[in-house]
């Protein structure tokens, strides 16, 4: 041993104590490091910035449709929505102005928007935007907008105006390409088994000639709102169908494509 500046030193190049207290606390780092890269759950990214926001509003908080609408606004490539429900003007608006800026814009709806008179699925169909109705499920139930496949915006909320005043909701914007690239994976699977309704169907096809139904006389196929059933002149529960839960067809088919059944007691 010998001393320098009053501290003991091994010959021969040896730790010192103070070398080892170093040491010991840095390795430590390294490795809780080491667990944390390896603990990362496969599929997220280290990187993803998370926005949330409340209806109702939290104070100071974020307000749902705005960001929603802003995220869209700032969209540069391309837009990809599904939705139970669609009847926020505001984000409809900013879908449609997308489309205008010429992104790649396509919109998958659950197949209860085609059983109004005037929906989102309308308003869509006017503005030129492709639109799919997804009917293989009860219900087609997801809210996402996947923005250039790295943003994805999803939760409880609706993009509708209830959700906005009136009910309790989440939302949830994730920046993140990684879990983006799962969204666009089961958003195209939904694609795929979804039924095209081009701006060209929104015009009033020819009815074909249906037993009880003059070619052309498009408004006597009426169907049932609750019931999801439709019918013509003829049919015993034609005269009896309720006007609060009446719906009109241009055709048969058209009844068919939004989900409907024939009558059973229909000749």
């Amino acid at each position: 041993m010998i001393s320098w500046k009053g501290r003991a030193v091994r010959r021969g190049g040896g730790k010192t104590k103070e070398a080892r207290r170093i040491r010991k606390p840095l390795t430590l780092v390294i490795i809780v490091l080491a667990l944390c890269v390896l603990l990362t759950p496969l599929g997220t990214s280290q990187a993803a910035q998370i926005e949330v926001c409340f209806a109702p509003r939290l104070s100071g908080g974020c307000d749902p449709t705005g960001s929603i609408v802003r995220a869209v606004d700032q969209a540069h490539k391309q837009v990809l929505v599904q939705a139970y429900e669609f009847t926020s003007a505001a984000i409809a608006k900013s879908v449609v102005d997308a489309q205008k800026r010429g992104l790649d814009v396509r919109v998958i709806l659950d197949k209860s928007n085609l059983h109004e008179g005037y929906s989102s699925a309308t308003f869509f169909q006017h503005e030129g935007v492709p639109l799919l109705i997804d009917s293989m499920h009860a219900i087609a139930h997801n809210k996402i907008i996947i923005l250039d496949g790295e943003t994805v915006i999803t939760g409880s909320f609706n993009f509708t105006k209830s959700a906005e005043t009136r009910n309790a909701e989440n939302l949830v914007i994730i920046h993140d390409p990684v879990l983006a690239a799962q969204y666009l994976q089961n958003w195209k699977i939904h694609a795929a088994h979804s039924t095209a309704i081009g701006s060209a169907q929104a015009k009033a096809p020819e009815a074909p000639q249906v037993s009880g139904i003059r070619e052309g006389n498009h408004a006597e196929v009426i169907g049932n709102r609750r019931s999801h059933v439709y019918a013509w002149p003829g049919c015993g529960s034609y005269d009896k169908m309720s006007p609060a839960n009446r719906i009109e067809f241009r055709s048969r088919e058209a009844a068919e494509r939004a989900g409907y059944r024939a009558a059973k007691n229909c000749p």
